[in-house]
């Protein structure tokens, strides 16, 4: 099977070392710095038993992954459309588009560059670090990959279950991305502002005050769309994921430390956006968006 990772950052480094040894896999990116890495040593992980390394392609030119079987996107929500573009050519008449991304509009994205019947969303749960360009570290948490129902998809989910990886699928994609959504409305902004690792909204009390105020806030917006999460107390959930993902410092924070754009726009905005179609305030997430947008480097 050959397969081709859209990215070359921490999600796309932790999938590609997972799924390396069971399909003939090729990292497509344009960090040039983490190309060169991975052609170099590999992708190297780094846990608590010491630092693997896994012999992996990786390339900018999208000539290298022609007749992709299995397109896996885990670029960054706001580079979704451009490495669509890039990579339009690349996938099979028969293939398929897998997105794993954050956020809302990463799928709507996939079926107009790749054609509705090669694309399929889904989520990834995963606490991953980039260290330096090509070595990642699992912080915490678990790797569990839930995909949209599709025609297509059972190749994908053999191949993540061949390589270990918790993978389900379901029927409400819709609910499994707003539960990821609202803990990320809360964890990703206010620990990129705080410049904390996650166990701090657990453990700090006027941190935690902030943290649930805008849980409550985002499953509020939610539950007005009607749409259900796919836990019962957001509030004792999120807890619950900063709990198990301690020392883990999340992605907007790793993003304004690196002066990158973040994915603002597809978390928090995406949730503003959401309550504008709905009686539902959402002055936490708007306050969010603006903090983030003031706090980035372009």
């Amino acid at each position: 099977m050959k397969v081709t990772i859209l990215g070359t950052g921490a999600v796309a480094c932790l999938l590609g070392a997972r799924l390396a040894g069971y399909a003939d896999l090729t990292l497509l990116g344009s960090w040039r710095a983490g190309i060169f890495a991975i052609r170099r040593d590999g992708i190297r992980c780094e846990s608590s038993t010491g630092l693997t390394s896994v012999r992996v392609n990786a390339t900018a030119d999208p000539a290298e992954c022609k007749d992709s079987d299995l397109v896996i996107v885990v670029v960054k929500a706001y580079q979704t459309q451009s490495a669509v573009v890039r990579a339009k050519e690349i996938l099979k008449p028969g293939g398929l588009a897998l997105t794993l991304q954050n956020g809302l509009g990463n799928v709507e994205i996939l079926r107009d560059g790749f054609g509705a019947e090669r694309a399929a969303g889904g989520i990834a749960i995963l606490g991953a670090n980039m260290i330096a360009p090509g070595v990642v570290r699992q912080c915490g948490g678990e790797i569990r990959i839930q995909v949209e129902k599709h025609p297509r998809i059972e190749p994908a989910v053999e191949l993540f279950q061949n390589a270990g990886l918790d993978v389900r699928i379901v029927d409400n994609l819709e609910s499994l991305q707003w539960g990821k959504l609202v803990v990320n409305s809360a964890l990703n902004p206010l620990g990129a502002l705080l410049h904390e690792t996650n166990e701090v909204f657990a453990d700090r009390e006027t941190a935690r005050e902030v943290f649930l105020a805008v849980i409550r806030e985002s499953a509020g917006v939610a539950s007005a769309l009607g749409i259900p999460l796919p836990y019962e107390n957001p509030q004792e959930h999120a807890l619950g994921v900063v709990r198990g993902t301690a020392g883990n410092r999340c992605s907007m924070l790793q993003d304004l430390e690196n002066h990158r754009p973040t994915e603002i726009d597809a978390i928090n905005g995406a949730i503003v956006r959401a309550a504008e179609k709905t009686d539902v305030p959402a002055p936490w997430n708007s306050m969010l968006v603006k903090l983030i947008k003031a706090a980035q480097i372009s």
